[in-house]
């Protein structure tokens, strides 16, 4: 339970460590250039500083400093961006992001969390929208012609880059996050995308664009010029104090110095997505494709509950679940079941939470009680927020939903002989939240660390 603990607590949180000093020479009104014309979207309303500032006593979680510290190893052992390719287990096969920036993730198998990184290896400042939305991934999936896309619903994914996720990274510096990849790879009915054998290649930021040209009777794309929005911009490093121009002095023949000559500069600079090393899944996330929480010891009891459905909700009054019963038994059988009943273990974002309706203290009633035939199965879809206190599914993110029933009425009243026992579900219900009060999105941001000396 630790390491699952570790995983739903640390899958949507952000570092919150030292950020970046602006860069000397960049004042206020370029700042608020370099993020283009649409990059304010976002910041009316959220109550939020820059992200370049940090608050004092700010400190850094245990989560945290263990991604710090994967990433910082991960760096160390393997070649600067635009190497050969590296042998390791948690990023391999696969060019690595473009220089100056290089994007990286670390898989540490399916029972840890997933870390990412990007981090500044040029001498120059970088400003950087590190917006965890931008993630997603490629995946070719065993079997399938096709590679599949992962990555946030249209609601969730930012067209434009919105400025309280800009941060200044000095060169060295970076940011790092741990996530669960599923919230991205989202699957109601079981995982199918992030299976043993698949490559997955992250991606970080927006598309290039392109066209398409022909080239000796071949369809070829080619890149075209980029415009806003950018995941980066660089900045060219300060002059030292000795080389600067005396005040007054007259500006180098042919030397641009108007705003639109500064724009233009600027946008020569810009960085419109990053690549990740590809990861190659083995055979342990085959655990993906069942079950992330523990499983129940199975019993010899007639009436067996599944729960393997759950939705993609838009919010949390959306949210539900299909629970199912089952008589696996030879014999006709009779059940006493109310979702009152109902006892759910949740694994989400916030970490774990049990949800225990309030107990049914009416009388048996006579229509409550289900007749099931040999092998026959029942489906009882319920919504979550009426089986679970509000603040369970209030953040949005990916989670893993158990049931455990337990039948107590007899039917001796009726003249019948129901089921009696306590039965759990072998696998989970998976259930993404897109939106909700306690948005992991507007909390977090992630902040610049040193991660190369």
């Amino acid at each position: 339970m630790l390491v699952l603990s570790l995983i739903a607590s640390a899958s949507l949180s952000g570092c919150r460590t030292q950020s970046a000093e602006h860069p000397v020479g960049v004042d206020d009104e370029a700042d608020r250039e370099g993020l283009g014309a649409a990059s304010t979207e976002g910041t009316e309303g959220d109550g939020s500083e820059h992200s370049d500032t940090t608050e004092a006593g700010d400190e850094i979680s245990v989560e945290e400093q263990l991604a710090i510290e994967t990433m910082q190893t991960h760096l160390a052992r393997t070649p600067a961006s635009g190497s050969e390719e590296v042998s390791d287990p948690g990023a391999a096969h696969g060019p690595a992001s473009p220089a100056p920036l290089e994007f990286v993730v670390v898989q540490q198998g399916p029972t840890q969390p997933w870390v990412l990184g990007i981090v500044n290896r040029s001498d120059h400042h970088a400003r950087l929208i590190a917006d965890p939305r931008l993630l997603s991934f490629e995946v070719n999936v065993p079997g399938k012609k096709k590679p599949v896309i992962c990555e946030l619903p249209e609601p969730l994914r930012p067209t434009q880059a919105h400025a309280r996720y800009s941060v200044w990274l000095e060169p060295g510096q970076g940011v790092v996050k741990v996530f669960d990849p599923r919230l991205y790879c989202f699957a109601s009915s079981g995982q199918q995308t992030l299976v043993p054998g698949a490559i997955v290649t992250p991606k970080f930021g927006w598309p290039e664009k392109v066209k398409t040209v022909w080239k000796g009777g071949k369809k070829q794309e080619v890149p075209v010029a980029q415009s806003e929005p950018f995941i980066a911009h660089l900045d060219r490093p300060a002059e030292p104090e000795s080389e600067s121009p005396p005040a007054g002095a007259a500006s180098a023949p042919g030397a641009k110095t108007t705003p639109e000559a500064s724009d233009e500069a600027a946008s020569t600079h810009g960085i419109k997505g990053l690549r990740a090393p590809a990861i190659a899944l083995n055979s342990d996330y085959r655990a993906w494709s069942a079950a992330a929480l523990p499983r129940p010891v199975k019993t010899d009891s007639p009436i067996v509950i599944d729960m393997q459905q759950g939705s993609d909700a838009a919010s949390d009054l959306q949210a539900t679940v299909e629970v199912t019963l089952k008589n696996k038994s030879r014999q006709t059988q009779y059940v006493y079941f109310r979702r009152e009943l109902l006892n759910l273990e949740v694994m989400g974002p916030g970490g774990a939470a049990s949800c225990d309706p309030e107990p049914d203290t009416r009388a048996p009633d006579r229509h409550a009680f289900l007749r099931l035939t040999p092998g026959q199965r029942m489906s009882i879809p319920s919504r979550l927020v009426e089986l679970c206190p509000k603040e369970t599914f209030l953040r949005p993110g990916f989670y893993l939903v158990h049931a455990r029933f337990e039948a107590t009425a007899t039917g001796e009243e009726f003249g019948l002989e129901a089921y009696v026992g306590r039965v759990a579900t072998e696998h989970p219900a998976n259930v993404r939240i897109r939106s909700g009060e306690l948005s992991p999105y507007e909390l977090e941001v992630m902040r610049p660390v040193r991660l190369l000396e």
